[in-house]
């Protein structure tokens, strides 16, 4: 798609902030939102082998909490900024910081499912699966695979756009 004479946007250093923000509160939440998860499965379903004096869960996920409480609403607010932006001038979802950054969170959401996947078919053959392992895997590729998903449609949604404009 060319983006006309004159309606080239005017804040390219602003929005490689926002995108960046965007991306690095993305990151943290996910990883919270991960780390939580893992210590709820932890805490249901207890590994025989462990000591039952392991550190309570509250005290694990605190931090972990703090993260999430502090990035989700934040990345949710930025994308909404990001998002009217978007919507006001569509030539704004050219830009090259977002196409970078939004193939690179398509990359690693990948790259985490398929190790994800491989991690699985590792220890499934090797028959030590266990009903806490297949949770953990199953929290890990919701996770990345939601990033995943978004992202992917947030791109297609950028082709129907150019498609219509043209």
């Amino acid at each position: 798609m060319q983006i006309p004479p004159g309606r080239k946007t005017q804040t390219p250093a602003k929005d490689a902030f926002l995108y960046l923000l965007a991306f690095s509160t993305l990151a943290t939440w996910t990883i919270s939102l991960g780390s939580i998860c893992y210590a709820l499965i932890d805490d249901w379903i207890r590994d025989p082998l462990s000591p039952r004096y392991a550190p309570s869960v509250s005290y694990q996920i605190s931090s972990e909490l703090a993260a999430l409480i502090v990035t989700l609403p934040l990345y949710l607010f930025v994308m909404r900024i990001i998002l009217s932006e978007t919507h006001r001038a569509p030539e704004k979802l050219e830009l090259g910081a977002r196409k970078w950054l939004t193939y690179i969170a398509l990359l690693i959401a990948a790259g985490v499912m398929i190790g994800d996947i491989v991690t699985f078919l590792a220890f499934y053959l090797r028959g030590e699966v266990t009903a806490r392992f297949v949770a953990k895997v199953a929290v890990t590729l919701a996770i990345s695979g939601g990033v995943f998903w978004y992202y992917l449609g947030s791109l297609r949604d950028t082709r129907k756009v150019a498609g219509n404009a043209l």
